[in-house]
């Protein structure tokens, strides 16, 4: 009677499984012996087709030979495998199970048969590679992203492999973009993201999008093929973007770095082909740039030198010195401003050093402000010596159009010094 019982429980446990599970039985050579109505269900075989058949007959060629010789050498011991498997149905189609192999023993202890138990989980796995994908490509342009470039370079570098990346930015995109709108602007970078993606495709070249008006390329080319390449993309600014009945001439900056030659960290990598874009943008709009160590150098002087420009301006370190102007009868009817600035351990430094680096580091507001004031205390002073009207000569920033502050504080600091007309004295 407890045999009976047992026994019943048993086949309760085999219709459980037979039920809600894929099953098949296998003999040690992988023949298969038994399949249930779920296996053929979803490999679209009859029980006919698969019986004495390996499940070679369903293999989509997905996994590698590693996969499934790791697991034969785990089950031909005696020890359960687990893992995920991707099967391929007779109508071609694709799916995916979650597998238990458990091998069988006789009474030696030997394995004379293997049991799988799979589920489907074909939907689960869908999701996640389309999540995946989302996660690795941009939305707008439907591009690889950096997370893929990342992993991409990262297998490069571990093998060794030489490559260039080129980093290709948009000159004034940012006013396209406020210009037209953005979903327009993302229409036209699209555009160009298609023209690239064509180029790239020919020469076997990974296109990615950065971010922003962006792009960077990994590029496995010698030095001559990628200056060959180069001159390719930029040909691409000769034909204007058509979108909604208007054209768009485009150009863009490159900066480029070299795989291992510059260095063999991706981050460094990118740090590199940023410094050498910047250095391109810097040249001019429609340019390119090599990474090179000393554009490094360069940045490190910038950085000190703007922290010694800040400091300058807090000690009001400038003096005003005052180039005069003639008429025709040699007399001096003005003077031209011109700021000089010296340091403890430079010495001079020179106007065209450090006027564009106060325009690009936003210095030259609080800087034209002090030598302005200088210059209104030192034009008491050449006014009494000339003994006449005279005017001077100041130049100011474009960017001090900008402050809306700009006309406030002349005539604050005008009043201050009890100049009544700042235009009468004063030529801008």
């Amino acid at each position: 009677m407890e045999l009976m019982q047992e026994l019943k429980k048993i086949v309760n446990v085999y219709e459980a499984l037979d039920a809600t599970t894929i099953l098949a039985v296998t003999d040690t050579k992988g023949c298969i012996l038994y399949a249930n109505q779920n296996f053929c269900d979803i490999s679209k075989y009859s029980k006919d087709e698969l019986l004495g058949k390996t499940h070679r007959i369903i293999n989509s060629g997905y996994h590698d030979a590693s996969f499934f010789k790791n697991m034969w050498e785990v089950i031909s011991q005696g020890t359960t495998w687990r893992g995920e498997i991707c099967n391929q149905a007779k109508d071609g189609t694709v799916y995916w199970v979650d597998t238990t192999i458990v091998p069988s023993k006789n009474e030696l202890g030997e394995v004379e048969q293997y049991i799988a138990i799979r589920s489907d989980i074909t939907e689960k796995k869908m999701l996640a590679f389309k999540l995946e994908e989302q996660l690795v490509h941009d939305s707008i342009t439907g591009l690889p992203n950096s997370i893929y470039l990342e992993s991409i370079v990262t297998k490069k570098i571990a093998a060794n492999e030489p490559f260039y990346l080129l980093k290709i930015n948009i000159d004034d995109f940012k006013s396209l973009n406020e210009s037209i709108g953005m979903e327009h602007a993302n229409q036209i970078l699209k555009k160009i993201s298609e023209r690239l993606k064509a180029i790239s495709q020919h020469h076997h070249v990974l296109l990615t999008r950065a971010y922003g008006d962006e792009f960077i390329l990994l590029c496995p080319m010698s030095k001559e093929q990628i200056k060959s390449f180069i001159h390719t993309l930029r040909k691409l600014c000769d034909t204007p973007i058509h979108y909604l009945d208007s054209e768009h001439y485009m150009t863009f900056c490159i900066g480029g770095v070299r795989y291992p030659e510059d260095t063999t960290s991706y981050q460094d990598l990118v740090y590199y082909i940023s410094t050498a874009i910047d250095y391109a943008k810097k040249k001019g709009k429609n340019t390119y740039a090599f990474f090179k160590h000393t554009m490094l150098e360069d940045i490190d002087e910038n950085l000190a030198l703007k922290n010694k420009l800040f400091r300058a301006i807090q000690t009001k370190a400038f003096t005003m010195h005052y180039q005069p102007q003639w008429n025709a009868h040699h007399e001096i009817i003005g003077f031209e401003s011109l700021a000089r600035w010296y340091d403890e351990t430079h010495g001079f430094i020179s106007p065209a050093k450090f006027i564009p680096l106060a325009e690009r580091t936003g210095l030259i507001i609080p800087l034209s402000y002090l030598l302005f004031e200088q210059m209104l205390q030192d034009f008491l002073r050449l006014q009494n010596v000339m003994s006449k009207q005279i005017k001077i000569a100041f130049n100011l920033s474009i960017r001090q159009f900008f402050d809306e502050q700009l006309v406030s504080r002349l005539l604050q600091l005008c009043e201050k010094y009890n100049i009544q007309s700042i235009y009468k004295v004063i030529n801008f």
